[in-house]
């Protein structure tokens, strides 16, 4: 008897399961969790201390989006090294016997991934938030900067953690994923904000286009605190519209660098693949 087709829905049931078990992202998940919280409740307290006279909808929107922000990325780059390591450890082996589809498995890992990461994210943000709220004594009308900040964070979370797997898969080692986000998402940002004080222009325009379209900047800008608190919505839909084109972009262009390199390694399931 023929074993039943795969579906890409199933084989995303069991990346979540492997996932959540230990071994999987749980470590990742612990520590980012950690982090946003830590982050965001610390901003708090900046925030009371530098805006004494701040609405209530910053004081609540201003933690969700740091434990959001902070959270988010660190998922990422735990997803990165956590599916960076699969062809060293022998996992990628036993995953393609299992889904020799591989178009099937990059999209069934990247909804894995989207769905872990982003609940995780609302989890995060959800509980700063309410917690910000309840020190704050003008808590009125801020319910809606909470709803909104975690539902822009769990988006923005998964799509930046479709992006980690997009990097982990195309380089498929865990320290070289790890250190691509980090330059992609911290030095390079860091280094196109230096440049632009001593570019000409035109320079400087290209230069300040490439930083603010840069994933980070367009999470940051999806969950600033005054798009919580509903001053602009325009930034929360071009954000989180930017990162679909990113998130699209790489995991294309990581599923054809996987199936490519199947075929060159000389592997028969790559080669039907890609010629079908």
């Amino acid at each position: 008897m023929r074993p039943p087709a795969q579906s890409t829905s199933s084989v995303a049931r069991a990346e979540v399961r492997r996932l959540l078990r230990q071994g999987g992202l749980v470590t990742g998940l612990v520590v980012a969790a950690a982090l946003g919280l830590a982050s965001g409740l610390g901003s708090t307290v900046v925030v009371r201390q530098a805006q004494p006279e701040a609405p209530g909808a910053w004081l609540i929107a201003t933690p969700t989006a740091v434990a959001a922000l902070v959270s988010g990325l660190a998922l990422a780059l735990a997803v990165a090294v956590r599916f960076g390591g699969d062809a060293r450890n022998g996992t990628l082996a036993a995953t393609l016997a299992l889904v020799p589809d591989r178009r099937r498995l990059v999209t069934a890992q990247a909804g894995a991934v989207a769905v872990v990461c982003g609940a995780a994210v609302a989890a995060v943000a959800l509980v700063a938030g309410a917690i910000a709220m309840n020190l704050n004594d003008d808590a009125a009308h801020t319910g809606s900067a909470l709803l909104v900040g975690t539902l822009s964070g769990a988006l923005s979370a998964a799509l930046l953690g479709v992006l980690g797997l997009a990097v982990a898969v195309a380089t498929r080692h865990p320290v070289v994923a790890g250190l691509t986000l980090a330059v992609w998402w911290l030095v390079l940002p860091m280094a196109l904000s230096a440049a632009r004080v001593f570019l000409p222009g035109p320079l400087s325009a290209l230069t300040h286009a490439l930083l603010v379209t840069s994933p980070p900047m367009l999470a940051a800008e999806a969950a600033h605190p005054g798009t919580l608190a509903g001053a602009s919505v325009t930034s929360l839909l071009l954000g989180t519209g930017a990162l679909c084109a990113w998130a699209a972009a790489a995991t294309t262009g990581a599923h054809a660098l996987f199936v490519r390199r199947s075929v060159r390694e000389g592997d028969e399931p790559g080669r039907r693949l890609i010629a079908g």
